[in-house]
């Protein structure tokens, strides 16, 4: 089973979007640019075969047609040949080749590349880079031309090669397995992240990345960082020193370290160190102080002034002469270690779950159904701009003029209830800032998605804070009056000033819901929930076509459907939902599943106050009675095979619908 799908920044779309036949004279201008190049990777002149793979590596990333038109030529093949060539200046280009167009064709071609066994060549040039390294470090005297070249040449190399590693291993399981038989490759990546001083920071970066993902539920990996001390040693180290890493690979740093504390989570024998099982409390407040740094409106018009010196589209640029483009991914480079940076804070909220007590975290029942936001996808890429390199020349901290005032959060002391609790108490507010859309500006260069992402990833991470608060604290904890009063606040402010603000945008609208979800299970009755709130949630479920944010707004209205003393607010709820099941087969199955169990908690007992004058008096039960074949039938619909998990809950909400009927029925008699 492929371990992760095809990332959607390498989606491939199709070069002619009408479908109409591509003018033959393009054709042919393009197929005269690719033909003469692609023949001499196979010249007798190593001089030629350099250029040629050069050539290559920049025509992959210049369109999707020329792209298209070299991969026919079968240059693949041609260049994974080419890492055996006796040149080393062929194998570096060559390798430099593949590393762009890995990152520009993704899932597809990585799989390509995996069958023509790209992995021999890599795995056999992992320790000679690293000897040649080591010779560097040590200062050992060249003693050959060969040598020298060699020498020269190794950080391009080095990077290259594990830039290609990377992509190769988030592709499939069965890459992942090769990757983790290439015994050299750990203790060569901790090598690169040793050298903070030597190494360019562009290598360090994908070094930082590679490992990252190698780590990311791969206990093989994890196994051998925690097997030496010293890679354990070096990676905290790293994390305790912040400011003296470019933002990304600091990121990176404690996104390892994550992975490698929620290994140690799931297999506890893995490791006694406490700096290690424990590491996300001495990460997290690092992180916090990270993204609650960064001035984003300040970021985003330096953005924008920076992508307005950038050369016209076609015109000749010096590449290694662009101080605009260098800068353009400095700060390309800011935004992507706030993404990451949030993600990390919002994994570590749900990993609280599955902590014991003994660790010092509150315990309670895990919550299997969490909200999590599907779409890892297409904003994950943190290592690669538009042209598939890596973003950023790292060399220098956040410019002060991005930074905030000082106002760092206090770290998590050893007496400290829980990782919730300081997450709770010291997180939320920076989370909701940081959740709250930046100014608008209609400037073309305006970074609206780094922006959105911001927004998004901050929403995520108050979501899972919610999710993770109603399923650990205890209702008895003094934590839970904390998390109340907070909720009511939060609560608020997503209806107030997020979901306003992402009206037009259904994937942040659905985040936004989802949070409200999980504020509005746990704290029933302790959320003020206005008239005009539940009108929002109505109105917003019939304008929206996500049948994902449907579902959410119904969840939510079945949460507020519970508060006693609202009759009234309780009536309009509950008519709205017997009118989403009955309008079946119009009802999307999700929607009606997600309906039907609101009803059966919401109407469960004769004794809540709103059960007489709403569902008895509104005559519910035989409304529901009447559409019980159109339910059977919906649920007959529902394809096993290919959506198994929908039919069992909707084979489930069928048979409880008919219990329920019958129970309805009789409960007053």
């Amino acid at each position: 089973m492929p371990r992760s799908k095809p990332r959607q920044k390498n989606r491939k779309n199709r070069v002619n979007p009408t479908g109409q036949a591509t003018d033959n004279a393009e054709m042919q201008v393009a197929k005269a640019k690719v033909l003469p190049v692609v023949n001499k990777l196979s010249s007798a002149d190593a001089g030629e075969r350099t250029w040629s793979c050069a050539a290559i590596a920049t025509l992959v990333t210049s369109d999707a047609q020329t792209r298209k038109l070299l991969l026919k030529e079968g240059v693949v093949s041609s260049l994974v040949d080419r890492l055996t060539d006796n040149s080393q200046e062929v194998v570096v280009e060559a390798c430099g080749a593949l590393r762009n167009i890995a990152l520009e064709e993704g899932f597809e071609v990585c799989r390509e590349m995996w069958a023509k066994n790209i992995l021999t060549p890599l795995g056999a040039a992992v320790p000679s880079l690293s000897s040649v390294i080591s010779d560097i470090i040590f200062k050992k005297p060249v003693t050959t031309v060969e040598d020298e070249i060699t020498r020269k040449l190794v950080w391009t190399y080095a990077e290259n090669v594990v830039s290609l590693i990377w992509s190769l291993s988030e592709t499939t399981e069965d890459i992942l397995k090769t990757i983790n038989k290439m015994s050299p490759l750990v203790p060569f990546i901790m090598l690169i992240l040793q050298l903070e001083d030597e190494a360019p920071a562009t290598l360090r970066l994908a070094a930082a990345q590679c490992l990252y993902t190698l780590t990311d539920d791969n206990e093989f990996a994890v196994q051998q960082l925690i097997g030496d001390s010293a890679y354990a040693d070096l990676l905290v180290s790293l994390a305790q020193k912040p400011q003296q890493s470019p933002p990304l690979t600091f990121a990176l740093i404690c996104g390892i370290l994550h992975n490698i504390a929620d290994t140690i989570a799931k297999k506890p024998t893995l490791t006694l160190r406490d700096d290690l099982t424990h590491a996300d409390q001495h990460i997290l407040p690092h992180l916090v102080n990270f993204v609650n740094s960064i001035d984003l409106t300040a970021l985003a018009q330096s953005y924008t002034v920076v992508g307005a010196t950038q050369p016209a589209e076609g015109a000749e640029i010096d590449i290694k002469e662009n101080p605009q483009a260098d800068r353009l991914s400095q700060l390309d480079s800011q935004f992507a270690a706030s993404h990451l940076a949030l993600e990390i804070i919002a994994g570590i909220a749900t990993a609280v779950q599955g902590v014991s007590e003994e660790d010092g975290i509150i315990s309670g029942p895990a919550d299997e159904d969490e909200e999590e936001d599907g779409e890892e996808d297409e904003d994950d890429e943190v290592m690669d701009d538009e042209h598939g390199e890596h973003i950023g020349d790292e060399d220098d901290a956040l410019p002060e003029e991005l930074m905030q005032e000082d106002d760092r959060v206090p770290d998590i002391s050893e007496s400290s209830q829980s990782i919730l609790a300081w997450l709770i108490t010291n997180v939320t507010s920076i989370l909701v800032r940081l959740a709250t859309p930046a100014p608008t500006n209609d400037h073309p260069g305006w970074p609206t998605e780094h922006l959105k992402t911001v927004n998004l990833r901050a929403i995520d991470a108050l979501n899972n804070i919610a999710w993770t608060s109603d399923s650990v604290i205890p209702r008895e904890a003094e934590l839970w009056g904390t998390w109340q009063e907070q909720a009511g606040h939060l609560w608020k402010g997503c209806y107030t000033t997020l979901v306003p603000a992402f009206s037009a945008d259904e994937r942040l609208l659905e985040a936004v819901v989802g949070f409200s979800w999980g504020i509005a299970k746990g704290v029933k009755g302790a959320v003020d929930v206005s008239a005009g709130e539940v009108q929002t949630l109505i109105q917003m479920y019939n304008k929206v076509e996500s049948v994902d944010l449907k579902v959410k707004a119904v969840g939510v209205l079945g949460c507020i459907a519970q508060q006693q003393n609202q009759i009234a607010q309780n009536k309009e709820i509950g008519s709205f939902l017997i009118s989403q099941i009955v309008a079946l087969p119009h009802t999307p199955t999700p929607v009606v599943v997600e309906a039907l169990n609101v009803i059966y908690d919401v109407y469960s007992d004769a004794e809540f106050d709103y059960d007489e004058p709403v569902f008895v008096q509104l005559n519910f039960v035989r409304a529901l009675e009447r559409v019980r074949n159109n339910v059977k039938a919906m649920v007959k619909a529902v394809d096993r095979r290919r959506n198994g998990d929908l039919r069992m809950r909707a084979d489930e909400a069928y048979e409880n619908l008919v219990a329920f009927v019958e129970y309805k029925k009789s409960e007053r008699d």
